[in-house]
């Protein structure tokens, strides 16, 4: 872990970026058909562990000791045909895939009060810089598509 803390984040990020690129030049990605979506991602800290007392746990106004930049946000799992809902402090990661290579492109990661609808237009953009996709198909999640207009829908 120390590892990872000592070495700075634009290292694996060059890194990822060359992988994606040799990927690339040997058509294990195309980048015709893309999908995105996004995972929470817990932070390490008091307020996610619900056998500690934490004042204030569920608001979002509250900053978190452990984790400053971590925010309150809801995770949904289903089970059966039980859907459950859980609030948490953490993260997501935003993640766009090569569908048809089933292999990941592009990742981002915000506090989880970023809304995936907001960060569709964002990820895109930085992934075009590096990559200039021919995207013939977005795949988006659901709830990706109701905050979009139609016009942001356009591949650029």
């Amino acid at each position: 872990m120390e590892f990872l803390r000592n070495t700075n984040n634009r290292a694996f990020q060059k890194i990822r970026i060359q992988l994606v690129h040799e990927l690339i030049s040997t058509g294990l990605i195309r980048g015709d058909y893309l999908s995105i979506d996004s995972c929470p991602l817990p932070a390490r800290v008091k307020e996610n562990n619900v056998k500690t007392n934490v004042k204030d746990r569920f608001n979002k106004e509250h900053i978190c000791k452990g984790d400053p930049d971590a925010r309150l946000g809801v995770m949904f799992t289903f089970s059966k045909s039980k859907k459950e809902i859980n609030y948490f402090w953490g993260y997501r990661n935003h993640v766009v895939i090569d569908a048809k290579g089933e292999l990941p492109v592009w990742k981002i990661t915000k506090p989880t009060n970023v809304q995936d609808s907001v960060m569709f237009i964002p990820i895109f953009d930085l992934m075009q810089k590096d990559f200039h996709f021919n995207a013939h198909v977005v795949m988006l999640m659901p709830s990706m598509i109701a905050p979009l207009s139609l016009t942001t829908l356009s591949i650029r």
